[in-house]
């Protein structure tokens, strides 16, 4: 199995009691993962005759074998496995085109009305001859599952390939995979006795005076980080000490977009440095929080670029910049590994930065000393820049 460090994923995260046996019968019972696979691969819709969906397991190049073997989806403790989601539908006005030129057909012939019923006799016969001929369109998506861990990834954050893998998820393996958003994220980061603090948690006014317009959910909280990297990158370097990660660098760069309240407007800033940039400066003094932005995580000899959306913290837009090993034939699958444990890593130190947040935020120097040293921030940038304008005519 070819792995891509790049892409979009949706994080998942499975309650590690929910698979019977556990991660590591998972891993030992290879006749048991085969048979589970095999259940519910992957059966051709190309010669149906309606309109329908199939989806199931298969290769990552999309074909589905006679039969599956383990020990080829395992990338050292990670598994993976492809996922393909067929369409079978006619193109818009197909139907309808022809059904006219049937009727006038049969008009012509006939020289007399066409009853109702012989109006849908036409109708099915000519669905079933148009769908014989279509060919389904035709998705796949990578599945990245580290069961010891409890933690799934998805190549893709588009809702409807989302749902389907948790159908076939708890079909297959008799389990649910659930999401991660930015609340579910934090209560995960923090444990059962802190997620209520988080509950209890309102959202920050950074603006003296103002008035953030947020949802009322712990989803805020990812908006605030991002403003938290944002301060923290220009007010001290941008060096974080996580552990066990040790030393991991941050920069924003590419994109940024600032929001408030559904219907409050957003503002998009892009360039090399979008922090820098008037108008983010302006929005943040208007009460705006970053909603999305692009960030790169530099740890050691790797840099991960990667989009962050406040409500979900999904890992959108990955590239990798690392020193791959030389893939011959004899190394495939550990160049594989390598990248599937790349973007496990990308998920540490995203959870890392949002951990060492969530612990500032619910401390008492996060009220007393932190958010007002925001706030001063917020002001001074936009003061400091205005005046290097004035001064610029």
């Amino acid at each position: 199995m070819r792995v891509r460090a790049s892409g979009s994923f949706r994080r998942y995260q499975l309650d590690p009691k929910a698979l019977e046996g556990g991660a590591r019968r998972l891993r030992d019972d290879a006749a048991g993962l085969e048979k589970r696979l095999q259940s519910n691969r992957f059966r051709s819709i190309d010669h149906a005759g309606s309109e329908m969906n199939s989806i199931g397991w298969c290769r990552a190049d999309g074909t589905t074998p006679r039969g599956f073997v383990a020990e080829d989806h395992w990338l050292g403790k990670v598994l993976g496995v492809a996922l393909r989601i067929d369409q079978k539908k006619l193109p818009a006005g197909a139907l309808r085109v022809r059904r006219m030129e049937a009727e006038a057909a049969e008009r012509r012939e006939a020289g007399e009305r066409i009853a109702p019923a012989r109006r849908r006799e036409i109708v099915e016969k000519l669905e079933t001859e148009l769908m014989a001929r279509v060919v389904p369109a035709t998705a796949l998506f990578a599945l990245y599952w580290e069961p010891e861990r409890a933690r799934l990834l998805l190549n893709t954050t588009a809702d409807g390939p989302n749902v389907a893998f948790r159908v076939l998820f708890r079909e297959t393996f008799d389990a649910a995979p659930e999401p991660l958003p930015t609340a579910a994220l934090a209560a995960q980061l923090l444990g059962a006795k802190e997620a209520k603090r988080v509950a209890e948690v309102a959202p920050a006014i950074f603006v003296d005076g103002g008035v953030v317009a947020v949802p009322e959910s712990p989803a805020f909280l990812g908006a605030e980080f991002l403003l938290w990297l944002w301060h923290q990158c220009e007010t001290a370097g941008g060096k974080f000490e996580l552990d066990p990660a040790g030393e991991v660098g941050v920069a924003f760069d590419a994109l940024l977009e600032l929001g408030g309240a559904e219907g409050g407007g957003r503002v998009t800033v892009r360039g090399d440095t979008p922090t820098r940039a008037a108008e983010a400066g302006s929005a943040l003094l208007a009460g705006k929080l970053p909603q999305k932005a692009r960030l790169v995580l530099a740890r050691g000899d790797r840099n991960y670029h990667v989009t962050l959306s406040a409500a979900s913290l999904d890992l959108e837009a990955i590239k990798i910049e690392a020193e791959a090993e030389e893939i011959t034939d004899e190394n495939l699958r550990a160049g594989d590994e390598q990248r599937a444990g790349w973007l496990f890593e990308l998920c540490d130190l995203v959870d890392g930065l949002f951990a060492a947040f969530l612990e500032l935020r619910l401390s008492a120097d996060f009220d007393a000393e932190v958010l007002p040293g925001m706030r001063d921030w917020i002001v001074a940038r936009v003061r400091a820049r205005a005046r290097g304008a004035a001064a610029g005519r």
